[in-house]
């Protein structure tokens, strides 16, 4: 994989043939199954943003070489993730979505005893079927993946992204509902994702830690804050003007 092709703005000269090395922290292994198939056993170096996190033929998770035989639902978010990919265009800005997604599941996942027992039961017996150690109270990115990966396919929406930017306060409810949905959960998983607090029972008390849900939410109305104001601002009250085009909310 050539990393610097993809990068038109310091393209190679296409008089001549030509190519150009190019260092990069985030370069992996490819599958060992793969390339042991390969003559002389040549090392392949692939990079995340272009080409796939798994091996689906021999179902191996690149950067740990986990076996994912047991865990068809990592599977099947990897083909998600190759379909949300595919419909945004933008891989870049796609991993960032699902990086945040990761990060704010894998916070979730830390503290999921106490706070979502349906899922810190589903993360619990996936990661006692993964090989190695993999725990919700020290979750790792592969154990909580096909939850980011449907989170990100909220985060990756513009229509979604709009709504979140743009609705009042008080009309996040069908947000909450549709993350609930997209993780198959009930619906009142809602009305905790909608806290802005995540409440932690211990002896004596509770502990309140923040909900990094709400932190995104936080961040993405203030970026948009203005072009919030300016249309209720018009709006004043009367009327049903629609909402600014989604491509504003990217």
């Amino acid at each position: 994989m050539l990393p610097a092709l993809h990068h038109p703005g310091d393209a190679l000269p296409e008089e001549i043939p030509a190519t150009r090395i190019v260092k990069a922290w985030n370069l992996r292994d490819h599958c060992d199954h793969c390339t042991a198939r390969l003559p002389g056993r040549r090392a392949v170096k692939v990079h995340p943003l272009y080409f796939p996190v798994l091996c689906r033929k021999h179902r191996r998770w690149l950067d740990t070489k986990t076996d994912l035989t047991n865990t068809p639902e990592i599977l099947t978010a990897h083909r998600r993730h190759g379909r949300l990919l595919a419909a945004t265009g933008d891989r870049q800005w796609t991993y960032q979505q699902l990086h945040r997604a990761t990060w704010i599941v894998g916070e979730w996942a830390r503290l999921s005893f106490r706070t979502l027992p349906r899922l810190h039961d589903i993360w619990q017996t996936r990661g006692n079927v993964l090989p190695g150690h993999h725990s919700p109270f020290r979750p790792s990115d592969l154990l909580v993946y096909p939850e980011a990966v449907g989170l990100a396919e909220i985060f990756c929406d513009l229509e979604w992204r709009r709504h979140v930017a743009m609705v009042r306060d008080l009309e996040m409810t069908n947000f909450y509902k549709r993350i609930a949905a997209r993780l198959n959960q009930p619906r009142d998983l809602a009305d905790w994702l909608g806290r802005s607090v995540m409440r932690l029972r211990k002896r004596g008390g509770y502990d309140w830690v923040p909900n990094p849900l709400q932190h995104w939410i936080s961040q993405h109305r203030n970026t948009h804050k203005k072009t919030r104001t300016e249309f209720y601002e018009r709006l004043n009250g009367f009327g049903r003007t629609p909402f600014p085009e989604t491509r504003h909310f990217k």
